[in-house]
Formats: structure tokens, sequence, C-alpha cells
């Protein structure tokens, strides 16, 4: 989310700026956005946001393994374990639950 803003700014930035001298130019102050830390390991490469409890989350430490991306294998009826698999991406991982959006 926040590189998609640091764009934005980035963009609007060079708009405003595009008709002023070098000199007006380093009189203005450069805006930037810092970009999110992952709750758990507080590095700043955050990938994930859970909009439920407001936090951010690296993709190593985006909980996974949530009953909302499982999947039904078989064709019997009834809730066996065994019925069952969690859906995983394109490296093999389970996916984080549905209130974790890629960022």
């Amino acid at each position: 989310m926040s590189r998609k803003i640091n764009r934005l700014v980035t963009d609007f930035w060079g708009k405003i700026t595009e008709d002023l001298t070098p000199e007006e130019k380093q009189k203005l102050v450069k805006f930037s956005i810092p970009s999110e830390k992952c709750k758990t390991c507080l590095h700043s490469n955050a990938k994930w946001y859970n909009f439920v409890l407001k936090e951010f989350a690296c993709n190593d430490c985006v909980p996974t393994g949530c009953s909302c991306k499982l999947k039904k294998i078989t064709h019997r009826s009834g809730l066996n374990v065994e019925d069952y698999e969690y859906i995983i991406d394109k490296t093999g991982r389970e996916l984080p639950c549905e209130d974790w959006i890629k960022i």
C-alpha cells in the first residue's frame, strides 16, 4: 500500500515541480512516506495488511493455514479432515486468511 502511495506522491511531486527552477526546487522539502514495518519481525518489508487488526506483516511472518482457505478435494459428503486441503500459492505456500490483503 505504501509503495502505491509513494508512486502517487512521486508522480504528483514531478508534476508540481516541473515548472520550477533548480533553485526553487531546492527550497522545497521533498515528501516521502516510510515503508510499513512487519509487526512480528519489525523489518520494513511488509507485503501484507490485515484490515481487521490494522497490522502489517512480511511474507515470512504472515499467518497462514486459515480455515477460510480450505478447498474440498473429494466428492464425499460430510466434514472429514481428509477431504480438504489448503489453497496454496505459486511457490507452494499456504495462503493467509482472507483478512490479509497483499500490498
